[in-house]
């Protein structure tokens, strides 16, 4: 998810030029982590005390 949050401020601070097939290529191979994110909060919300 690291690289997403690097992909995520280059984006919103325009640190360099934004290459649309670079972010695309960052999403497709990030989605994987997105999906375990959603799934930890899931269980969280589920079972506050479970982690």
């Amino acid at each position: 998810m690291q690289d997403l949050t690097g992909l995520r401020n280059r984006l919103v601070h325009l640190y360099d030029d934004i290459d649309d097939r670079l972010v695309h290529e960052a999403l497709g191979e990030g989605l994987g982590d997105l999906e375990d994110f959603a799934t930890a909060i899931a269980r969280l919300l589920v079972d506050p005390d479970g982690m």
